[in-house]
């Protein structure tokens, strides 16, 4: 099966680059919790017309991805669930009580008096 991943958003573009250029500078052994928190910082700082080329960049990305991007499964199976006849699909089949009518046909249970004679 194929993976199809969903597009990247303009900080996520902005990260790839952010990591390059770390490694062109020749920066290694720094934790990836690190490298996040020094990419937020630079990307909080940045104005908005420096991240205007992140955000054509994603947008075109997404356009091309949604052009070539097929439905995923899991989206029709909630489709499929949606469409079933109880409101919440299979998890409500579980353990969903029984409806008054069901109970009312039973038959009526004996008191204790009644078993020990």
């Amino acid at each position: 099966m194929e993976v199809v991943r969903k597009s990247a958003n303009p900080f996520m573009l902005f990260m790839t680059d952010y990591r390059d250029e770390l490694a062109k500078r020749g920066v290694r052994n720094v934790p990836a919790s690190e490298i996040s928190k020094m990419a937020g910082e630079n990307w909080r700082s940045m104005s908005p017309k420096e991240k205007l080329s992140y955000q054509v960049w994603a947008s075109k990305n997404k356009s091309l991805n949604d052009a070539t991007r097929r439905p995923r499964a899991a989206e029709s199976r909630r489709r499929a669930r949606r469409q079933s006849s109880t409101p919440m699909g299979r998890k409500s089949r579980r353990g969903r009580r029984r409806s008054r009518t069901s109970r009312s046909m039973k038959p009526m249970r004996r008191s204790r008096r009644s078993r020990t004679m």
